[in-house]
């Protein structure tokens, strides 16, 4: 599945639509592409040596299938990403479903995926400036493109949603001692009907330790949640926007055991409840359909009476999303 941006993106090309490069100045771009993000990937894995999660190799930094899918479609996105920013966003779309399943299939940490990304898209964005240094202006064609940097455009985007999370007012039954930070990771996505106000969801998944002093090791609680709600947007300079949300959805949790005390590892027990949430973040523009951005998420989760935790769980969530805006 990580091949499937370059699979579709030499597709079009053989069908005849055209794209940013001729076919040479292309498979030379990606060969650079290709050759530089192997290179660093193997050179870490095999030098960094960290064990996986599911505890299965100690070749688990960085994520290979996560750079892969993110340097496909990088790919992708330079060939055709000026024709129609959907491209981009399919293609990216895909990416970050890959970098999502490596974290919750346990084949990564949340860091193994990051980097994997970011060598992905460091990897082709100098495999083409190599390229460029050789072609120069041949075999080459550029596309109009509209989104000039202004306070009244509509900042709809999708990105991939990564951070580190910490439940507060959660404490582990008999001790002082409460959740360990965790990670979380998913996609967000909100469509504007104007520059201040639009609609949005977000679907993550995350992980948190908790210790205990009954048990045998950290024991770890997933999550998995789907919220929607109401987006805002304030541009506090052209290329520079304040944002806001206030959410409301479903959360499924998974810890081992009927208890933290008791926790029985293979034996698990799932809490299904709802969330309401809010949230503050600031965007940087940095190309007319590209932005970064930082956020602090705040989530108020009530699990059902009955279980080994506190009624409400209190969770922060500070992390970065590279968007791609439409």
């Amino acid at each position: 599945m990580q091949y499937a941006p370059a699979a579709v993106m030499v597709g079009m090309k053989a069908a005849g639509i055209k794209s940013r490069s001729s076919w040479g100045r292309m498979l030379v771009s990606d060969a650079f592409s290709a050759a530089i993000m192997a290179s660093l990937v193997n050179g870490l894995k095999y030098s960094v040596r960290e064990m996986r999660p599911d505890r299965s190799g100690r070749n688990s930094f960085p994520s290979g299938h996560t750079a892969t899918a993110f340097m496909t479609a990088t790919m992708f996105s330079r060939e055709y990403g000026e024709r129609s920013v959907w491209y981009s966003v399919g293609a990216y779309s895909v990416a970050a479903t890959i970098g999502l399943m490596r974290i919750f299939n346990d084949k990564h940490w949340l860091g193994d995926v990051l980097a994997g990304a970011g060598i992905g898209i460091l990897s082709t964005e100098m495999g083409y400036w190599l390229a460029d240094l050789i072609f120069k202006d041949k075999g080459i064609r550029h596309f109009p493109v509209d989104g000039e940097f202004s306070s009244s455009y509509c900042p709809s985007f999708m990105g991939l949603y990564l951070g580190m999370n910490v439940v507060l007012g959660n404490r582990v039954p008999g001790s002082r001692r409460g959740f360990s930070p965790g990670s979380v990771a998913g996609v967000e996505g909100a469509w504007f009907f104007g520059p201040y106000m639009g609609v949005g969801s977000r679907l993550t998944v995350s992980g948190t330790f908790f210790p205990g002093q009954e048990i045998a090791g950290p024991v770890r609680m997933n999550m998995t949640s789907a919220c929607a709600g109401m987006y805002f947007s304030y541009p506090v300079f052209p290329r520079l926007l304040a944002g806001g949300k206030v959410m409301a959805g479903y959360v499924r949790s998974v810890f081992p055991g009927p208890s933290v005390s008791d926790a029985v590892p293979g034996n698990s027990r799932s809490v299904d409840t709802f969330s309401v949430g809010t949230g503050i973040s600031l965007s940087f523009r940095m190309r007319p359909h590209l932005a970064v951005r930082l956020f602090a998420d705040y989530d108020m989760i009530p699990f059902l009476s009955g279980s080994a935790f506190s009624p409400v769980a209190h969770c922060i969530t500070l992390g970065g999303s590279a968007d791609v805006t439409f």
